[in-house]
Order: structure tokens, then sequence, then C-alpha cells
């Protein structure tokens, strides 16, 4: 279980982390989603619980760096082992506007049933 003030940690690394990089004049980074997950498929599922870190933005994506971004896990790892989380998922980034599009349609999907 992972209690508020880790899960706020985890949040503040990867905000500092992004930060480092991008000014909040070109992108903000909100929200910041921290899920701990437990490692039960494929063939060498440990039972462990990883953290999958969620990121949505704002802002232009094609001034969105890949080559930064696709080694973020790397620049991240090390503080989150120094603050007690050895399992994480390489970051999932997401745009704002097409998370909530995706979001809404799951919702127009998805069968209501009598709750």
């Amino acid at each position: 279980m992972m209690t508020q003030e880790q899960n706020e940690k985890v949040q503040d690394i990867v905000r500092e982390t992004l930060a480092e990089r991008f000014s909040s004049d070109e992108f903000v980074f909100d929200p910041i989603v921290v899920v701990p997950t437990v490692d039960e498929f494929g063939s060498d599922a440990s039972g462990e619980t990883y953290l999958r870190i969620i990121i949505v933005f704002d802002g232009d994506q094609k001034r969105l760096d890949s080559r930064w971004t696709s080694s973020f896990i790397r620049r991240i790892r090390p503080k989150l082992i120094e603050a007690g989380h050895r399992r994480v998922s390489q970051p999932v980034m997401g745009r704002k506007i097409r998370v909530v599009e995706s979001v809404s349609q799951m919702a127009a999907t998805t069968p209501r049933g009598n709750h």
C-alpha cells in the first residue's frame, strides 16, 4: 500500500525532473498520476508491486523532445530508488485533449447496467 505522502513524493520527483527540461510556458504537466500495480501477468510475473506513472500534458506536442522523454525513466529512477521505489515502469505521457477524448469515448461506448 502506498501512502498519500509517498504518492506525492513520486509526483514531486516527476514534476521537478520535467521542470529541468521544459518551461512552464511550453507545457503544463497535470495531472501526474501514480498507480501502484501488482505484477501478475506474463511468464516473469513476480507478484511484486511496481509503480505506473501517467503524465498528462498540455502544450504543443511537436515541441516535446522525444529523445529526452524516451529516456525519462533513466532520469527519475535513481531519485525513485532513493525514495524507496525500486520497481517503476516507463512513464506514459498523453496529451490532455487526447486523454479527455479517450475517456469521453470510453464513457460513451460503455454499456450501462442497472446499479
